[in-house]
């Protein structure tokens, strides 16, 4: 019983070190599909280059400081100089 607990733990701590790396994954498919610089990007195209469902990419986006998402379109959001 103590084997399956270690185990489970291990797959938890792994799966939370990959949700780090989702908004560099986010962030490199948000460019390689941002080909005519528009600064918005569709869910689907973020899918499909990143392997995940729409869902996912979604999640992702949620989670995410850099981006946003509205009408099934993704955009960095932009910082105001007052922010800084």
């Amino acid at each position: 019983m103590q084997h399956h607990v270690e185990w489970a733990w291990k797959g938890r701590r792994e799966e939370r070190a990959g949700y780090q790396n989702n908004g560099h994954s986010l962030w490199m498919a948000f460019e390689a599909n941002d080909m005519e610089g528009t600064g918005q990007v569709k869910l689907s195209d973020l899918s499909e280059h990143m392997g995940v469902s729409v869902n996912t990419v979604k999640k992702y986006v949620d989670e995410s400081k850099e981006f946003k998402r509205e009408n099934g379109m993704v955009s960095k959001v932009s910082k105001d100089k007052s922010d800084t």
